[in-house]
């Protein structure tokens, strides 16, 4: 009997590239593939998007899949997560549906916040966003900052409208959810399924190693 392959495919946070994976040492152990970000459409959702997005990349639909993703990038793993084929789904602070979301962010649903998010502002946001995502040393603040200023404020409003509209109420049974107990954009709460003490929101760039292993052990 054929063994059927396995792939793992990596979905960034929103503003950052597959560089945001880079102190993962599985990707040099495993058969990987980078999701890069697609220009979207007026109007799409998250799940048209996902799904498109995973079409676009997928290299072998024979093969198994494990898909990793980081912030805004989980939620839309946790999109593909009943694509067939889709074995395993790993978030990295992120939220498994938007009733996942903390009350500040359930409190924008009906508010179109997206439109302020115009690229003089996101530029002043940015010069502050280490305070969010900490707590960070100068290394990973540069890591950060370079990050958020390759980032695309049309892109950003899409994506924001996008999360806000969110309609998935339901977490995927695939799903496994790893979170910081610092995160102070998205917190932990009781959906967490492996906790990283003391880590905040870039989890994956300061608790490389943890989040390694768990992923391999998946």
């Amino acid at each position: 009997m054929t063994t059927k392959k396995h792939v793992y495919y990596f979905v960034s946070g929103l503003g950052a590239d597959a560089s945001a994976f880079s102190r993962l040492e599985l990707r040099s152990r495993v058969e990987y593939v980078d999701m890069h970000w697609l220009s979207h459409k007026p109007g799409e959702t998250l799940r048209s998007y996902a799904h498109r997005m995973f079409d676009t990349y997928r290299c072998d639909e024979n093969s198994s899949s494990h898909i990793v993703g980081l912030s805004f990038g989980g939620m839309l793993a946790t999109e593909m997560a009943d694509i067939p084929g889709v074995d395993a789904v790993t978030l990295i602070s992120s939220a498994t549906h938007r009733l996942d979301f903390p009350l500040y962010l359930r409190a924008l649903r009906h508010i179109p916040v997206e439109r302020l998010l115009t690229a003089k502002r996101l530029g002043v946001a940015k010069k502050y966003a280490h305070v969010a995502f900490g707590p960070l040393n100068d290394q990973e603040k540069g890591f950060l900052e370079k990050w958020l200023l390759d980032a695309n404020a049309d892109f950003y409003q899409w994506a924001v409208g996008a999360i806000r509209q969110w309609q998935r109420t339901q977490r995927p049974a695939n799903v496994h959810k790893i979170h910081g107990t610092k995160d102070r954009i998205l917190p932990a709460n009781q959906t967490v399924d492996t906790e990283i003490r003391g880590a905040g929101h870039l989890a994956v760039f300061t608790h490389a190693q943890e989040i390694n292993n768990i992923i391999l052990n998946r």
